[in-house]
C-alpha cells in the first residue's frame, strides 16, 4: 500500500492517492528536474504494511464516510494520506509508514527512513 508525493523544481507538483498493488510492482523513474536549491528531483513515497490495511481501511471509513461515496476506501483511489492523517494513524491506531526518496535511474539516492507522521 503505498501514496506518494513527486517534487520537482521548487515545488510539489503531482500525487499518487493512496492504493494498494494486487500484484508486484516496480516504479520506475527516469527523469526528474532539479529542485530550486539545486538538489534533484525526486518521488517521495509512503509505504504501509499490507497487514495493517484493515486499520486504515476503518480509520477513512471513519473519517469520509458520510462526505464520500466509496466500496472499499483504498482501492478507490480517493485519499491522500498527509502528514497530519499519517500521524493521526499512527497516534490512534499503531499504523506506520515507511518514506522512501525514489530518485531518477543515475540520480542521487538518500536512504528512507520511518515516517510517524
Amino acid at each position: 500500500m503505498s501514496c506518494s508525493q513527486h517534487y520537482q523544481a521548487s515545488q510539489l507538483t503531482i500525487r499518487t492517492r493512496l492504493h494498494m498493488d494486487v500484484a508486484d510492482a516496480v516504479n520506475v523513474m527516469l527523469y526528474a528536474s532539479s529542485r530550486a536549491d539545486g538538489e534533484p528531483g525526486c518521488a517521495v513515497w509512503d509505504l504501509f504494511r499490507a497487514e495493517d490495511a484493515d486499520k486504515i481501511r476503518s480509520y477513512l471509513r471513519s473519517k469520509f464516510d458520510k462526505s464520500h461515496k466509496f466500496t472499499d476506501p483504498i482501492h478507490s483511489q480517493l485519499f491522500y494520506l498527509d502528514s497530519a492523517k499519517r500521524k493521526e494513524l499512527s497516534d490512534k491506531h499503531g499504523v506506520v509508514s515507511w518514506r522512501v526518496y525514489q530518485y531518477p535511474v543515475g540520480g542521487r539516492r538518500r536512504r528512507g527512513r520511518e515516517s510517524r507522521g
